[in-house]
């Protein structure tokens, strides 16, 4: 959300929080969970990382997750 305060971008491409072979598009939208999915993309699912002070990361399907995930059948 950071990168699109400031910047007129419309999308990010970011490294998969998994590993850094993968890439995500991070696409700037208005309307949060409600807005209607675009339909030349297929949505794969959201999780949630978390960072632990050792520096290992942790993946877990949080409520707001599974929640989001409902709307698309994934």
């Amino acid at each position: 959300n950071g990168c699109f305060q400031d910047a007129m971008v419309d999308f990010i491409t970011v490294t998969s929080t998994r590993n850094t072979s993968n890439k995500n598009i991070i696409l700037r939208c208005e309307g949060g969970v409600s807005t209607a999915p675009m339909d030349s993309l297929k949505p794969a699912g959201r999780s949630s990382f978390f960072l632990h002070g050792d520096g290992s990361r942790q993946a877990e399907v949080t409520t707001d997750d599974m929640k989001y995930n409902a709307q698309f059948g994934t």
